[in-house]
């Protein structure tokens, strides 16, 4: 039973340390684009007071400005679509981004924040 015990104990640490942190932003939008070629799409994120020189990469990647997700994959048209939806009706929408210090997505070596959730607020 010992043996189980510590065995369970050892997995649980190996799941919850592998685990990426993640951490969610409010933003404005202030554009929104999407490459057919690339399946990528992109929000620029305005300046407010919070942000005076506009977002800053969170996760070390070359450059500011953007925050970008797949379209292939699943809900990311949903997610555009929600990004669309924020910036017509000028919302605020959250962004989830993983703090992994390599989560930036882009095309030839222009890599941005890369998002997999975003959320409508009022």
């Amino acid at each position: 039973m010992k043996k189980i015990s510590i065995l369970f104990g050892y997995i649980l640490l190996t799941v919850f340390s592998s685990h990426t942190f993640a951490k969610e932003y409010t933003v404005s939008i202030c554009g929104i684009q999407a490459e057919s070629n690339t399946n990528i799409a992109y929000i620029l994120i305005c300046k407010d007071s919070k942000n005076l020189k506009g977002w800053i990469s969170k996760n070390g990647c070359p450059y500011n400005g953007f925050i970008g997700w797949d379209l292939s994959v699943f809900q990311g048209k949903s997610m555009y679509a929600a990004a669309l939806t924020a910036f017509s009706l000028d919302k605020q929408v959250n962004v989830r981004l993983d703090m992994d210090w390599k989560a930036c997505i882009g095309t030839d070596g222009f890599d941005y924040d890369h998002t997999k959730m975003i959320r409508i607020i009022k």
